[in-house]
């Protein structure tokens, strides 16, 4: 039987702290893991913009390089999963202009992500044979 006066022995921990300490870590864990989660996400997006830009770029090189153009709308997909759509438009012709072997065109490139999301938009001047 103990005593009023009897010193306790309070070394451990209540059940209410140990519960608090834990829902306080839990919170802890949670926000260190959506910050990561956001992280990691916005590295991927940065990675498929960089991919991207680069498809773009050969992609306009290319069109730059071949012999002949096609006018229109052409659309295909990127390996890393990227669409894209190609548009090549004829300037029109200036009244009463020389004739030249070459005629200038628009292309314009533009590529979407997975979710249709406009990621590049480039525009450039090329120029075509002109026909005889």
């Amino acid at each position: 039987m103990r005593f009023i006066d009897e010193p306790r022995d309070d070394s451990g921990f209540a059940l209410v702290e140990v519960l608090v300490a834990l829902v306080i870590t839990t919170l802890g864990l949670v926000a260190v893991y959506s910050a990561l989660s956001g992280h990691f996400q916005q590295t991927a997006n940065i990675a498929l913009r960089q991919s991207t830009f680069a498809y773009v770029s050969s992609q306009l090189d290319a069109t730059g390089s071949s012999a002949t153009l096609e006018f229109g709308a052409v659309s295909g997909t990127y390996p890393n999963g990227a669409s894209w759509r190609q548009m090549a438009f004829e300037f029109p012709a200036v009244a009463g202009a020389q004739s030249f072997p070459v005629r200038p065109v628009l292309v314009v490139i533009e590529a979407y992500d997975k979710s249709k999301k406009l990621i590049a938009r480039v525009k450039s001047v090329q120029f075509a044979a002109s026909p005889l």
